[in-house]
């Protein structure tokens, strides 16, 4: 069918996409007005992809879906920090413990975010860290895997996401069949502790006021390591793939 996975694409040019696919009409409705479109990006700094992502989504977009046609005329478009959402959720739901500086992990496939969040909401610019997503995880195990390493072309990464992600650790081919499984164990601990490692450093001064750090997005299970390593001051979102969407519709 083609495309690519979304990881390898600028969400800020995929945007529209990505909303047109993810927008439910009412039923039996082909057209909708949205007064005001809520959307999150992982650098409130990158001011000019803020800016392609606004004028890409505003205005009238005639599409096809399941061969209906359908059309929307987006107003406004709002554009959030990716792990603004999440954290007040969590503040509004009593997610954590103590009220004091506490941090959202969003794990995603290209790449996560760390975010310190005083408590007033404010979100201080030396408290955001990127660290590696999961696919520097499946580069690893490319790398580290015998099997996947003596195949005759590279070992195809989103193969091994997918994997992953379904739990089968397993890498298919059309000659074989290859079990990850042993090599996913070891490159997870060192993939975990490497982000551990730079939150560390990067978050150094806030460390010793910090509360808890509730871990988010579609790869957070991965972390379990983490949640047992600190003794539950990392945790993990029970809603950690739909917390930063229910989070977008609190007001600040």
């Amino acid at each position: 069918m083609g495309g690519y996975p979304t990881y390898q694409g600028e969400k800020a040019d995929l945007s529209l996409k990505l909303c047109l696919a993810g927008l439910k009409l009412p039923k039996g409705y082909r057209q909708c007005q949205i007064k005001k479109l809520a959307v999150c990006t992982p650098n409130q700094l990158a001011t000019e992809k803020i800016v392609r992502m606004k004028d890409a989504l505003r205005g009238v977009h005639s599409f096809e879906r399941n061969e209906l046609a359908l059309t929307v005329n987006i107003y406004e478009v709002e554009c959030q920090p990716e792990t603004l959402g999440a954290w007040r959720y969590a503040n509004n739901n009593g997610l954590y413990k103590w009220k004091r500086p506490n941090a959202i992990l969003d794990l995603g496939g290209k790449t996560g975010i760390g975010q310190v969040y005083m408590p007033s909401g404010m979100a201080p610019v030396d408290g955001r860290v990127i660290v590696s997503g999961t696919y520097d995880l499946a580069k690893l195990i490319a790398a580290e895997d015998k099997q996947l390493a003596a195949l005759d072309t590279s070992a195809d990464l989103g193969k091994i996401m997918d994997a992953i992600a379904n739990g089968s650790y397993t890498y298919a081919t059309f000659e074989q069949s290859i079990s990850f499984t042993e090599t996913f164990h070891t490159c997870l601990y060192k993939w975990i502790t490497g982000i551990r490692d730079r939150l560390k450093t990067q978050w150094q001064k806030y460390l010793p006021q910090l509360g808890e750090v509730l871990i988010i997005g579609g790869s957070a299970p991965l972390a379990n390591e983490l949640v047992l390593k600190t003794n539950g001051r990392f945790k993990v979102a029970e809603n950690h793939k739909t917390i930063n969407v229910q989070g977008m519709l609190i007001d600040g």
